[in-house]
């Protein structure tokens, strides 16, 4: 099951490498962020129905693409 990921949140990247994509869902030529890079989840987009994380203006990652980091101390 796919955790709701939580806006502000720091998550990792869990695929590599993760493409960035714009506000349409199409994939920014030489942009991508390497696997265990850490992002600020600053939102939630649908795009043509499929889930994508806001980490940047008009720069997205595939939702699935990213782990929710949660630490505990």
């Amino acid at each position: 099951a796919m955790q709701r990921s939580l806006v502000g949140s720091e998550m990792c990247i869990r695929d590599s490498p993760s493409y960035v994509y714009d506000k349409n869902g199409q994939p920014i030529p030489g942009k991508f962020v390497k696997q265990g890079s850490k992002v600020k989840n600053l939102g939630h987009k649908e795009i043509d129905e499929r889930p994508f994380i806001q980490i940047g203006e008009n720069e997205y990652v595939k939702a699935n693409n990213v782990l929710t980091v949660i630490i505990n101390y």
